[in-house]
């Protein structure tokens, strides 16, 4: 063990020793050895947990209209329909920075923003006497993966270049569920009512982040590149970050620090793994 420290000690103390002026591989010019870099693009997520425990909610609360809610106390006359939508894809926006240590390898850091589409999901319903009922619960959510990490790359820095990376690190994963609930009833028998409420929640996960991508040098100093990138984050749990009246009767229906759970008080994973295509520039100086 004490033989493998050496050697890893030593090759770091190569690698410092030989990144003041790393030259390129052709044996040009020196390379300018910063890179800085932005991104934008797409993030192919599937929250697919989220999505089963909103499905499984709106129908067990469109079975309790049928039987409870209705004037006629079991709803023969009434009808209820729940659609939760399909989350696939969303954007992301980054900003990276990176020191080129030798001709071929670089290491640096990278943090980015990446957004789902919310999540909706709604249950509505008509009574027997035309009463009408909507519950809708609107997700928002977003991550932020804070990645350290390195590459290697080959090509010409003007014209065609590519590189492989791979950057792990802690990732920060927040969003807001917006409760809304309205009732009315035509015949004036049930009083109307209307409540909405936000749950503000709060995740974190350890990420990591590999691929490859391609890019074209338009000068020494500045080119343009696409990479496709495997994000890896499942935030196990989102919990509340205040205490939250629901129902608006005063009572505190969700408590700082409750996890968001599903029908068996079971914590839903919000996992925001998946494909990212993006597509940015980079400076070298």
């Amino acid at each position: 063990m004490n033989a493998l420290k050496v050697l890893a000690v030593t090759l770091s103390l190569g690698l410092l020793l030989t990144a003041g002026n790393p030259v390129r591989a052709n044996g040009d010019a020196p390379q300018k050895p910063w890179r800085i870099g932005a991104w934008i693009g797409r993030a192919y997520v599937d929250l697919g947990d989220v999505e089963a425990d909103r499905l499984q909610e709106g129908k067990a609360l469109a079975n309790e209209f049928m039987t409870d809610w209705w004037g006629s106390g079991v709803g023969n006359g009434g009808s209820t329909t729940v659609k939760v939508d399909d989350v696939k894809a969303g954007a992301t926006i980054g900003a990276e920075v990176g020191y080129l240590v030798n001709p071929t390898l670089g290491l640096g850091v990278k943090v980015g923003v990446l957004q789902p589409p919310d999540l909706t999901s709604e249950v509505t319903g008509t009574g027997d006497f035309n009463e009408t009922l909507k519950y809708s619960e609107t997700i928002e959510t977003s991550l932020i993966p804070l990645l350290f990490g390195g590459w290697v790359e080959g090509g010409k820095p003007v014209g065609f270049h590519y590189r492989g990376s791979l950057f792990l690190g802690p990732s920060f994963g927040s969003g807001e569920a917006k409760l809304s609930h309205s009732f009315t009833d035509p015949t004036g028998f049930f009083p109307n009512e209307s409540l909405s409420a936000t749950v503000p929640l709060s995740g974190n996960a350890f990420a990591f982040e590999v691929g490859a991508g391609v890019g074209y040098g338009l000068s020494d100093t500045l080119s343009l590149f696409v990479d496709v990138l495997y994000l890896a984050a499942n935030v196990k749990e989102m919990k509340a970050t205040k205490d939250v009246d629901v129902n608006g009767d005063g009572v505190i229906d969700v408590k700082k620090g409750d996890a968001d759970t599903d029908a068996n008080n079971k914590a839903i994973a919000y996992n925001f793994s998946g494909l990212n295509l993006k597509l940015g520039v980079r400076i070298a100086f």
